[in-house]
């Protein structure tokens, strides 16, 4: 995509004038000039560039309104991030099923979708599984698709109270996750009020692997 100002710069290098030159044969300021350079919309001005610099002021109007519809065509394309998707793997309150040697869906989604509407900040290893079961309701509903963010991408470090991806003996659960560093325990709390806490220690805090952490959601209504 050509760039107005680049296109203003080198017409007037390829003519052999220096900034200073022609804001000279316009009759005004080096600042002026300069400021003009960075933002051609002046057409009185580049009127004059055009003449200066001998270049038909026809042909470089032209260029220019070619690249604004360049500029305006390209900043109207949507621009989409493709998030694998492994429709046979759940995140559940009691049973899941951890199989990740499956190969994913690809589903496209709107890069402005998943900046503005669910708040996602980066995008490279996050992959969408299937949320089952009422144990995070009402944050989360039973056939979510939420959004993963692989917990080495975090630098395997956990944010107390968020939402995490676990597989553990207890299956592939969905959960807040608390760490108590002081009895090398993990308390896993759902947002429904009804489920009980799960504390993970022992042998079984050993076995135990965070997958991911939920960092956005969709919804099937």
């Amino acid at each position: 995509m050509k760039d107005l100002s680049e296109i203003i710069k080198k017409a007037r290098e390829k003519a052999g004038f220096s900034q200073s030159e022609i804001a000279n044969k316009m009759g005004i300021s080096v600042r002026t000039y300069q400021r003009f350079e960075k933002d051609p919309t002046d057409l009185n001005k580049i009127k004059q560039l055009a003449s200066i610099i001998g270049v038909p002021y026809d042909t470089l109007l032209k260029q220019i309104k070619t690249s604004n519809k360049e500029e305006q065509e390209t900043s109207q394309k949507p621009s989409f991030v493709e998030i694998p998707y492994y429709p046979e793997v759940f995140a559940a309150a009691g049973e899941g099923a951890y199989n990740y040697e499956v190969a994913p869906k690809k589903i496209k989604f709107s890069k402005e979708f998943l900046e503005k509407i669910l708040e996602l900040t980066q995008f490279s290893g996050v992959h969408l599984i299937t949320a089952v079961g009422d144990s995070m309701t009402p944050t989360i509903e039973n056939g979510d698709r939420l959004f993963v963010l692989p917990f080495e991408k975090e630098n395997n470090q956990i944010r107390e109270g968020g939402i995490y991806i676990i597989s553990c003996t207890s299956g592939v659960l969905v959960k807040r996750v608390y760490i108590n560093p002081f009895d090398n325990k993990m308390v896993l709390k759902s947002d429904n009020p009804s489920i009980p806490d799960i504390e993970i220690e022992g042998d079984e805090l050993e076995s135990c692997q965070i997958i991911g952490r939920v960092i956005g959601g969709t919804r099937r209504y």
